[in-house]
């Protein structure tokens, strides 16, 4: 089984501008709706309070993790509503990372040294911009490091990721679904 982290990442040619990038991405922050997709994933309103209440936590029968990773896991930080709708909307549920191609590629290395994991599912904050440049910027950067291999040209992404073939190996599960040569589609 591969481990694979989610992880927005917000890069730039340098640290500067990554990070100008990121407070311009905030400029335009919906604090309603990102509240809102938070209340769908926890189950909990938030509708009617302050920005700067602090996140209390409550149970659920909704995702109970998702408001406990805010509240009783979040060490000794304090979020408000405000920290919150900021982080859901840029990176949903998963961390930030803003900075040069470098060090975005420090951090993604570290996380795979310590925590073990295999690799990253990178979100964008603004699409399809954030992920061609991280295609341009730390693509490269992982490549040199050998964390990353050289794309196979017109190979599927299950070549790539397996190195196997382009469908499903004949003892899967799922290759019994398959239609047969005179099935009409």
């Amino acid at each position: 089984m591969k481990i694979f982290a989610l992880a927005t990442a917000i890069v730039d040619g340098t640290e500067e501008a990554a990070e100008l990038r990121l407070a311009d991405y905030t400029r335009y922050v919906d604090t309603e709706s990102a509240l809102s997709l938070f209340g769908g994933w926890t189950g909990v309103d938030l509708s009617g309070t302050k920005p700067d209440d602090p996140l209390e936590h409550v149970a659920t029968e909704a995702n109970q993790f998702a408001l406990a990773s805010f509240t009783t896991l979040a060490g000794d930080r304090t979020w408000t509503i405000r920290n919150l709708a900021e982080f859901v909307a840029i990176g949903g549920r998963g961390p930030v990372i803003t900075s040069s191609p470098a060090t975005i590629a420090d951090e993604l290395e570290r996380w795979m040294s310590e925590a073990d994991i295999d690799g990253f599912n990178i979100a964008a904050a603004v699409r399809p911009a954030d992920a061609e440049r991280f295609t341009k910027y730390v693509s490269p950067e992982l490549r040199r490091r050998g964390l990353l291999p050289e794309p196979v040209e017109c190979a599927t992404a299950r070549e790539q990721l397996t190195g196997q073939g382009p469908h499903l190996a004949d003892d899967h599960k799922g290759a019994g679904f398959r239609l047969g040569a005179n099935a009409l589609v």
